[in-house]
């Protein structure tokens, strides 16, 4: 039987709504829940949050998926500022 090597990937993406160290926790929470994420860094002075993983989808998708998370919280995540 062959190993499989898994393709491990990051982005950092844009993060607009935080306000405050909470959101950090907030955001890196629910992000750490989607399948394949094996890190997630969120920074409230950079107003962005690096995801690391086994991740699916060109950026703008994964803005999508991860937006569709946080958007209750009133936060939104893109591609660019």
């Amino acid at each position: 039987m062959e190993a499989q090597i898994k393709k491990s990937n990051s982005c950092i993406l844009h993060v607009n709504g935080m306000h405050c160290a909470a959101c950090e926790l907030v955001i890196e929470k629910k992000l750490k829940r989607v399948k394949g994420v094996t890190f997630v860094d969120a920074k409230l002075t950079s107003q962005t949050v690096e995801v690391k993983g086994e991740l699916e989808g060109s950026p703008e998708e994964l803005a999508e998926e991860f937006t569709k998370l946080v958007e209750t919280d009133g936060y939104t995540i893109t591609v660019e500022k």
